[in-house]
């Protein structure tokens, strides 16, 4: 579990049951979202769950898979989150402050050029850069000054132009919950019912 890899310290806690893998979110650059897989633990995790067995106390690690696939499935260590990501409003910043040459910009771990072309496709369908990279002055440059994801910040600016920019504010802040709003249980879909409608979720956000 990934809660044995954090600092905190629990006290009473002699055993970890390891199972070897880990929830990890990703940026699909096909379908432009974030999805959550399912993926081996880095090596350097496997070695911070067993510590945590014996923080407090003599402790033990019970490991749910062998060695040889310690070995061969397990990396050595968990990809930096720069490989993870949506590179969108990271490229938006740096373009902000007059950065345009990001093959030669020194990233701490440096992007793949399809992730680079990726992001930068995604910004001109949103109309932040125009096709030669440059920064659109009446869309970029006020999404790079907003503190949102880039086509949540888009959407906005469409709102706001459209006289529905507190209804769409709205509809942003609940898409910005990490957690669910609705009391788990059996008063979950009762919960729900009470702001569905029929025009879908955005509308019933």
């Amino acid at each position: 579990t990934n809660i044995a890899e954090v600092s905190l310290r629990v006290d009473g806690v002699s055993a970890v049951i390891d199972v070897g893998l880990e929830w990890v979110r990703l940026f699909d650059s096909k379908s432009h979202s974030y999805r959550v897989v399912l993926v081996p633990i880095s090596q350097t995790s496997a070695l911070r769950r067993a510590k945590r067995a014996g923080l407090v106390r003599h402790g033990q690690c019970m490991r749910l898979y062998t060695l040889s696939a310690f070995k061969e499935l397990c990396p050595p260590d968990r990809a930096p989150d720069i490989l993870c990501s949506d590179l969108s409003e990271a490229l938006l910043i740096l373009k902000s402050v007059g950065v345009d040459d990001f093959a030669s910009f020194k990233f701490p771990t440096p992007p793949s050029s399809d992730a680079l072309a990726g992001a930068l496709s995604r910004l001109h369908a949103l109309g932040a850069v125009l096709a030669n990279g440059r920064l659109t002055e009446s869309v970029g440059s006020r999404i790079a000054e907003l503190p949102l994801p880039p086509h949540l910040a888009r959407a906005l600016i469409a709102g706001e132009a459209r006289s529905v920019a507190r209804q769409v504010a709205g509809v942003i802040a609940m898409m910005e919950v990490s957690q669910s709003l609705f009391t788990a249980g059996s008063n979950r879909r009762a919960a729900w019912d009470m702001f569905s409608v029929g025009e879908g979720d955005s509308i019933t956000l």
